[in-house]
């Protein structure tokens, strides 16, 4: 089974807040489930990831600033995996 990609980041009182870098679908659903599963009701995830240069296939950015010009990234690999965790969520 793979390892659930996340961290405690902050702990106010009793309340943790833990982040997570997902780089798929299936480590969206193995981190949500492990969360699930340890009563953790809060997860921050990046809603922001812009860029200068293309990045290689498969890495998630959102929104390409390039010559003056700016371009939203709304494939797979851009705003529908921002998609996915919110709805899977």
């Amino acid at each position: 089974m793979p390892r659930a990609n996340y961290r405690r980041n902050t702990t106010y009182g009793t309340f943790a807040v833990i982040g997570s870098e997902n780089f798929n679908n299936a480590d969206i659903d193995l981190v949500l489930d492990h969360l699930q599963h340890s009563c953790i009701c809060t997860l921050r995830v990046l809603g922001f990831n812009d860029v200068n240069t293309k990045p290689a296939p498969g890495k998630v950015y959102f929104q390409l600033l390039q010559n003056g010009t700016a371009a939203i990234n709304t494939g797979s690999d851009g705003l529908q995996r921002l998609d996915y965790i919110v709805a899977a969520a």
